[in-house]
């Protein structure tokens, strides 16, 4: 406290200027119109910034309250969407062979990630255990084969695409029946390889591959154009 009275002791000539200072000026602003409207257009200029600096300072402090409800309200209406509904049901075919005996049964699946660019791909499909799909499945499309399924989960599994550097696929040539493997070069994802044909056979541009039973994957053959001579 005896600071407190030593300070306004020092500076009385000072804090008494600056009152009368304060006091001639709300003298003017109070007799006269013209300073009346000018001091109080400038007050509501400086209080206009004030308040949209403390509404900004709010906004920003308040930022992760509006995203955390900004993200409900986008999962709430995603929830609503199509894509979202996982459908439990398989379509399977059936096909008997009365040649050989033999059952194969179809279902069909959606690609949900593919990588075609790497010396190892794999598929994800939206198809896993629940449907029936087991390791070791043979993967195919209208094209010709695709991969092997390798891991499965309830209602996902991934596959090993022919895209892989340790795929290995037994095929052989329709017209000789001549028995290969099909395999990757691991550079154009449009081109296969057919290795292991004995070099007295004849090998055409045009002949179809399909793939064998020989292998330890039991797969539908399906039939493919061979692109490239030998």
């Amino acid at each position: 406290m005896r600071n407190l009275f030593l300070f306004l002791w020092k500076y009385n000539f000072f804090i008494s200027f600056l009152l009368l200072e304060v006091l001639c000026g709300y003298l003017i602003v109070q007799n006269n119109n013209f300073q009346r409207a000018s001091f109080i257009n400038s007050t509501n200029q400086v209080a206009a910034k004030v308040n949209s600096a403390v509404s900004s300072v709010t906004e920003y402090i308040n930022l992760g309250i509006t995203n955390d409800a900004l993200s409900r309200e986008n999962a709430a209406f995603k929830s609503l969407m199509p894509d979202v509904f996982y459908i439990d049901s398989a379509i399977r075919r059936v096909q008997s062979d009365t040649i050989l005996k033999q059952q194969y049964t179809f279902m069909t699946a959606k690609v949900v990630n593919n990588t075609t660019n790497r010396r190892s791909n794999y598929l994800t499909l939206n198809r896993g255990s629940l449907q029936g799909v087991q390791p070791e499945m043979g993967v195919i499309c209208p094209d010709g084969i695709v991969g092997i399924v390798k891991d499965v989960s309830d209602h996902y599994c991934s596959v090993i695409s022919f895209l892989h550097k340790d795929s290995r696929i037994s095929a052989r040539l329709k017209k000789t029946n001549f028995i290969g493997s099909m395999v990757w070069d691991g550079f154009d994802a449009t081109h296969g390889r057919l290795n292991d044909i004995e070099k007295h056979v004849k090998v055409n541009k045009g002949d179809t591959i399909i793939t064998t039973s020989f292998s330890s994957i039991e797969q539908q053959a399906l039939e493919e154009p061979l692109k490239n001579d030998r």
